[in-house]
């Protein structure tokens, strides 16, 4: 992630201020929708249930038009 200017940490309070999430084409991903800096980003997660965690797949600024 450092490539787009964001470390863990970053991400941790994205995910913990997230507006909303909804599913992916991908089955089993989900896009959460979050805030950083004023811009919309979406971060791609994948459940592991059987250890109980949240992978992050990526995390991406959306553009908006």
């Amino acid at each position: 992630m450092a490539e787009r200017g964001i470390d863990e940490l970053t991400l941790r309070a994205m995910l913990h201020t997230a507006k909303g999430w909804h599913p992916v084409e991908l089955p089993g991903r989900y896009a959460i929708v979050a805030m950083h800096k004023r811009s919309d980003w979406r971060i791609i997660v994948e459940p592991d249930p059987i250890d109980r965690v949240l992978v992050v797949v990526t995390a991406y600024r959306v553009e908006v038009p």
